[in-house]
């Protein structure tokens, strides 16, 4: 399972326009509106979750599939330079998208 560092990484390159590609793994489902990949000094792409990944898959990459109690979401703040709260909430589920609001507004 990765750190809590780790995971700020991943969510810091994705924060810079970086995706991730998973393989579907929970069956019929809602493909997440959300990809992570973290581009490497190499040149090659190591990536997260993708294209075919449900929130649920999300969550479970980023929380592990041991956590009890399971998190209900999870929510990802940034706040830029001018004092705006951009928040990502990406809920543990297979069916829904990835809310995303800027000063409390959906976007």
């Amino acid at each position: 399972m990765q750190t809590g560092a780790g995971v700020m990484q991943q969510i810091a390159a994705a924060m810079h326009g970086c995706t991730i590609d998973r393989h579907n793994t929970t069956g019929n489902q809602k493909m997440a509106n959300l990809r992570i990949e973290a581009p490497l000094v190499d040149g090659s792409l190591m990536p997260y979750i993708g294209e075919g990944a449900s929130c649920k898959d999300a969550v479970t990459y980023m929380c592990g599939d041991d956590l009890r109690p399971p998190a209900q979401c999870v929510k990802i703040t940034v706040v830029t330079q001018a004092g705006k709260v951009l928040l990502l909430t990406i809920p543990n589920d297979s069916n829904s998208s990835v809310r995303v609001t800027l000063d409390g507004a959906v976007i």
